[in-house]
């Protein structure tokens, strides 16, 4: 069921139909149980935002970083597990800036690998663990850049005097996706690994962006603004049959796919918070597995 929200609707129509859906939805069933693997993604404590483990079915949520940085976001996986990138937010006397940090996958040994005093966001590892990719403010527009796991090499893969943001890297290595507004409006691009034939996939008028690849590299997930509020989508690799997933009038964001390719997990605001949800990869048997009263955001699976 689709609800197109045109003005400010009654909040108790809202209710009844947010009810009418999760009924649907729970006549549904995931493809794979949900006992198996983990999501870490940003959580809200005290506060603050912090990196969180949980398991798919929703128990054991543990927080993984502590007083290391005064912020986090954007957690990523390194492809064998045992590392996670995320972005570290410090507060200065008299600026605010962003770096690439890595921490190991129990939060242990947390550490910087870029110190440039800017805005550096967004990481994803390269499939053989051996690279970095990420958005950064360092040249003044927001570009993409690569560096080395261990923060040496950087050099950037866009030169665009426009915003190029949230970078991930596709599973087989030979492409990044990315989300741009160098054509004057956000759109998702595809580029080569060395920044060279970046396409523009969507060619919609409304906003599209936080593309993810499937692991077989045939399919990619994003959001988009065109039916009305934030929805989640899937296009082939090239840009066709673009499709609408989630259908909900709650506003969906930030998808990720399971390691399998069978299951996707995003974050919907169906109540008063942010919660991560997990689909099977149709759209079907949309299933909340956090449900405490504090805003999640930015799921990424445990390879």
């Amino acid at each position: 069921m689709q609800v197109k929200m045109t003005g400010k609707m009654p909040r108790l129509f809202l209710l009844v139909v947010f009810f009418v859906q999760s009924c649907a939805a729970s006549q549904q069933t995931l493809s794979i149980s949900v006992s198996e693997g983990q999501i870490a993604f940003a959580c809200e404590r005290d506060n603050k935002i912090h990196i969180c483990l949980i398991n798919v079915d929703g128990s054991e949520q543990v927080q993984l970083t502590d007083n290391f940085a005064d912020s986090y976001f954007a957690p990523a996986w390194s492809p064998d597990g045992k590392d996670i990138a995320f972005n570290c937010f410090f507060n200065g006397p008299n600026n605010n800036w962003t770096e690439i940090c890595v921490m190991n996958r129990d939060g242990s040994e947390p550490r910087r690998l870029n110190q440039s005093g800017g805005d550096d966001t967004q990481p994803s590892w390269s499939p053989d663990g051996a690279s970095i990719i990420f958005a950064t403010t360092r040249r003044g527009y927001r570009q993409i850049f690569n560096m080395n796991a261990d923060g040496a090499d950087e050099k950037p893969l866009t030169l665009e005097r426009s915003k190029n943001l949230t970078p991930v890297w596709s599973p087989d290595g030979s492409k990044i996706a990315f989300t741009s507004n160098r054509d004057g409006n956000w759109e998702i691009y595809v580029m080569n690994s060395d920044g060279s034939d970046p396409v523009n996939l969507t060619k919609n008028p409304a906003k599209d962006d936080f593309p993810t690849w499937s692991p077989d590299s045939t399919k990619i997930a994003f959001v988009s603004e065109r039916d009305g509020n934030r929805e989640i989508y899937v296009m082939n690799a090239d840009g066709a049959e673009q499709v609408n997933l989630t259908q909900n009038w709650a506003e969906d964001n930030q998808p990720a796919w399971s390691p399998d390719g069978k299951l996707i997990a995003f974050v919907s605001k169906r109540g008063f918070y942010n919660q991560i949800f997990v689909m099977n990869a149709d759209g079907s048997a949309q299933t909340n597995i956090t449900s405490d009263s504090s805003n999640h955001y930015v799921p990424a699976w445990r390879p």
